[in-house]
């Protein structure tokens, strides 16, 4: 019996987004398609300007694509209007009332509603408790923390229960301990509340630890969309490769292709093999080696590659060692510190380099 296909919260259409006309056109959007489930964390993911929010804002109905559609639930909404949608949005900025206390604040949009007062007054009890706020209900929002404000907002967006959350950059304004424990307490919400969440974010580390998968874009388009094991692990191309985590980009010439595997000789005269992902790679190729997945060995043993240490950093957890090979190539071997360190490995002195097996994969731009 085949699987059934999960539901789909958010489809976008085709979606193309222009600003401007003639010399001053900019294309925000380029033809993006893209099925985002229900109950699914799903994170747009890219640089600044790649459309990540202009797509945001037009789940949001803030923005109208200059073509196509976007349906929630299977039925077009490309022009409902922003207040008419079940969607809400928690913004960068988190636009809470500094006069009103924090149980006011979450009570807002229920009352905007008309709901019942018994119904907001137990709603905003339970969503206080869902981010841990209940013993600041009656402190207004300019007498409490960065961090806390952003709980605050997250439980207004959710009291009314929304289909799709919204969240642009929500976590840019905190520290980097705050934002790390707010990675964690988003997914414990998006899993408890069973609401689509769609993030939109810059930071690599925050689609990684939060999302179910992620949308890599670039330049007005979607490049790959997967898990995130998908898209760290088996890059669709160098771009991917690059802006998820760290990567050796090395060139070589392909000998031979056995399977979904590729012999490729790099200009040292190593041949080493790398996964394919698609097509059938002829000629010179680019193949990418995570730093985490290069082993370091006595030089001169046999199946390693001849390398020389230029520098080694030190970052607690792991030193980054940077090399480079006979042939030219430079790269950067990141090794688990030890109780000793690593001072086997010191600037000046000769290795031998060892990819592990299957860690390197050919990139088809």
């Amino acid at each position: 019996m085949a699987a059934q296909e999960p539901a789909i919260a958010i489809e976008a259409n085709r979606v193309s987004k222009v600003f401007g006309s003639g010399q001053n056109e900019v294309r925000a959007l380029d033809d993006v398609s893209v099925k985002i489930r229900q109950n699914e964390f799903f994170t747009l993911l890219g640089p600044s300007g790649c459309g990540k929010t202009t797509l945001l804002r037009m789940v949001a109905g803030f923005e109208a694509p200059t073509a196509g559609t976007i349906l929630l639930d299977g039925e077009d909404i490309t022009a409902t209007p922003p207040n008419h949608r079940p969607i809400n949005t928690v913004f960068q900025s988190y636009a809470l009332f500094p006069h009103l206390t924090v149980a006011q604040n979450v009570a807002f949009g229920l009352e905007m509603l008309g709901k019942p007062r018994k119904e907001i007054s137990d709603t905003v009890a339970r969503m206080l408790a869902m981010v841990r706020m209940e013993q600041l209900a009656n402190r207004t929002t300019a007498q409490i923390s960065g961090g806390q404000q952003q709980r605050v907002a997250l439980a207004r967006a959710l009291a009314p229960r929304p289909k799709v959350l919204l969240l642009d950059e929500p976590l840019s304004a905190l520290d980097l301990k705050l934002r790390k424990e707010m990675q964690i307490e988003l997914k414990r919400l998006q899993t408890e509340t069973g609401i689509t969440f769609i993030f939109v974010t810059h930071d690599q580390e925050e689609a990684l630890t939060m999302s179910d998968r992620i949308a890599v874009m670039s330049a007005g388009r979607i490049l790959q969309i997967g898990s995130p094991e998908d898209i760290y692990n088996r890059p669709s191309g160098r771009f991917v490769a690059s802006f998820i985590g760290e990567s050796n980009f090395f060139e070589g010439t392909v000998q031979g292709v056995k399977g979904d595997t590729a012999e490729i000789r790099m200009p040292s005269g190593h041949v080493i093999k790398a996964r394919l992902g698609k097509g059938k790679p002829e000629g010179s190729v680019t193949f990418a080696v995570r730093p985490e997945h290069i082993r370091l060995e006595q030089f001169g043993i046999e199946g390693t590659i001849p390398a020389k240490v230029t520098r080694t950093v030190y970052f607690g957890t792991d030193t980054h060692c940077h090399l480079e090979l006979d042939g030219g190539e430079r790269l950067v071997a990141r090794l688990q510190n030890t109780v000793g360190g690593n001072a086997a490995y010191d600037t000046g002195m000769r290795a031998g380099v060892r990819f592990d097996d299957g860690a390197a994969q050919v990139l088809i731009d």
